[in-house]
């Protein structure tokens, strides 16, 4: 009985403590930053999709769908997929929440555009049936921008299509809710910004360069001159396939073994011997080269090329490295640098 009283008071004493110390006050809130050139590769493999990317200021996130059976289950591979992981639950329903949340936007006070690229692996045709039908849940009523008859209706978020695509069927509806993410190929062909308001590219098809040594002027007056010609017809420019950390540097290095020399040997552009490294354009630092390449193991050769890629105005810059990217998007150098290793 004794032993009941003594808790009792020990009891009464803590909640008494707690009413004099007042509510416990909660931790202020972070405000993110919205980084326009952002774009989150294969974001779904972050810890948490979509939020991760979010909470670093991301305005672009991408989702690979193998569409199965009427459900759009999210995964690089097949054997990925999981049945609680589809593009609803782990994209469409947070986004809705998260807008009505914000008063109508992705980030409060921001009017920008928030992109959620879906990339199609499989069965394109139904998958966009089911995508399509997806949309047009009324849950989703002026969340996603729209195409009605000829004129965009900027929405929230806007859903672009890529890897596998049913081109016809989407252009062929006078209104929908997504669009098409596009290739060089289709630069020049009339193809609308409308319809097709993104272009992207494997950056290993087009260019030699990745981010070892500087950049040949000839790439670099190519890369412009493509970004130039994008923009002239309102698409934005992306490319995949860039170094992105300190493995790919090693890569990038190997790859210089066989650089190419404008007009070297046999006069052409491509040689098919390895071309001594005190040439022209590859002093890329092998032994006997002016440029000691020390710091690219530690991820110099990505910071290189995404440097290139916002002087020649690329819109958006991908990475799975949310922290290296958004540190290198907002100026922080060193940090960007480290988060590398």
């Amino acid at each position: 009985m004794a032993g009941r009283t003594k808790l009792g008071a020990v009891l009464v004493s803590l909640f008494a403590t707690l009413l004099l110390a007042g509510p416990v006050s909660a931790a202020p809130a972070v405000t993110v930053t919205p980084l326009p050139n952002a774009h989150a590769h294969n974001d779904y493999e972050h810890q948490r999709p979509l939020f991760d990317a979010l909470d670093r200021g991301f305005t672009s996130v991408e989702a690979d769908i193998y569409p199965t059976f009427g459900k759009l289950y999210i995964g690089h591979y097949p054997w990925d997929v999981r049945p609680d992981r589809t593009l609803q639950s782990l994209y469409l329903e947070p986004l809705r929440q998260r807008v009505a949340a914000n008063g109508g936007r992705v980030f409060p006070g921001w009017d920008g555009e928030f992109q959620l690229l879906v990339d199609v692996k499989d069965n394109e045709r139904d998958g966009y049936r089911w995508l399509d039908q997806a949309l047009r849940d009324p849950r989703y009523a002026d969340l996603f921008t729209r195409y009605v008859n000829g004129a965009v209706w900027r929405g929230p978020v806007t859903v672009v299509i890529s890897g596998r695509q049913a081109r016809d069927l989407v252009a062929g509806q006078n209104d929908r809710y997504a669009f098409l993410d596009g290739n060089p190929a289709d630069l020049g062909t009339g193809v609308p910004s409308t319809l097709m308001p993104l272009v992207s590219a494997d950056w290993n098809t087009l260019f030699r360069w990745r981010g070892v040594g500087p950049m040949p002027e000839e790439e670099r007056a190519r890369l412009h001159q493509y970004v130039a010609t994008a923009h002239a017809e309102g698409k934005r420019v992306r490319f995949w396939g860039t170094p992105d950390g300190p493995a790919d540097d090693a890569t990038a290095r190997d790859d210089r073994r066989s650089c190419t020399l404008p007009g070297h040997a046999t006069g052409t552009s491509e040689v098919s011997a390895p071309v001594p490294v005190t040439g022209p354009n590859c002093d890329w630092g092998m032994p006997g080269s002016t440029r000691d390449t020390t710091a690219d193991a530690a991820g110099e050769a990505r910071l290189a090329v995404w440097r290139e890629l916002r002087a020649a105005d690329v819109d958006l810059l991908g990475s799975d490295d949310l922290d290296g990217l958004a540190a290198f998007l907002t100026s922080d150098r060193s940090t960007a640098l480290a988060r590398s290793r």
